[in-house]
């Protein structure tokens, strides 16, 4: 889905309302795994994956079921670069599984080293990552001051908060989270906050992270793509 030019207004607050309705989505929409999706949309790009680890522990078996991210971006794009902070994590997979191409640095108070500063890049890649950190506009401020010369876009996914798990929980009163996260985003939202940090987002989708058991789920999130789990947004740096 694409922003309309009244939606954009909103979004960089030249104008407001306080019970706006903003069309996200239409009816049966392709249920696509946010994997595949990603898969797709890098093939043979440049891209900075930033964050790229993942819980160290989930890592071989993430490996072992083709389901790590970062593997599959190296496998589709044209060149992959990964950023972490995570100094344990990335020792490991340099380690048992020899991927290349990864630095340990902060990425907001760190000098890139000069190779990868040297590149450009097509596509900059946060999955599930906004969620975690305390502040997200100055995150995102800062990544876009440091790479807005040499990045063209950057693709985000992060926690749908209509997703269909957490409204079930609702007759009994729970919310079904992960305990590490500080927000919940919607595609309004989640726009507004990459506006703030000085990014223009040109379109949305929502995505799964796994295909439901569950028939009537699936028959949900196949009619209803707001209920699904995951939200990525494109943006471009401005």
């Amino acid at each position: 889905m694409e922003f309309s030019k009244r939606d954009r207004q909103y979004i960089a607050g030249e104008t407001f309302s306080n019970g706006y309705k903003f069309k996200v989505a239409s009816k049966n929409q392709p249920n696509e795994k946010r994997i595949d999706f990603i898969r797709e949309y890098i093939k043979n790009k440049t891209v900075l994956h930033i964050g790229f680890c993942d819980h160290q522990p989930l890592i071989k078996q993430k490996i072992e079921n083709n389901q790590w991210l970062h593997k599959i971006i190296i496998e589709s794009s044209n060149k992959c670069i990964g950023i972490d902070i995570d100094k344990e994590a990335i020792e490991y997979v340099q380690k048992e599984f020899e991927i290349p191409d990864i630095y340990c640095l902060d990425i907001l108070k760190d000098v890139l080293p000069k190779e990868v500063e040297s590149i450009n890049f097509d596509v900059v890649i946060l999955g599930e990552v906004l969620e975690h950190v305390d502040n997200p506009v100055y995150f995102l401020s800062k990544i876009n001051e440091k790479l807005k010369k040499q990045a063209t876009e950057l693709l985000i996914t992060v926690p749908n908060a209509f997703d269909l798990n957490n409204l079930l929980e609702i007759k009994n009163n729970i919310e079904f989270i992960n305990t590490d996260h500080r927000y919940w985003f919607t595609p309004f939202t989640l726009a507004k906050v990459l506006f703030s940090a000085g990014f223009l987002t040109e379109n949305f989708l929502f995505s799964q992270t796994w295909m439901p058991e569950a028939y009537w789920k699936k028959i949900l999130i196949r009619r209803f793509p707001m209920l699904r789990e995951t939200l990525i947004s494109i943006s471009v740096f401005k």
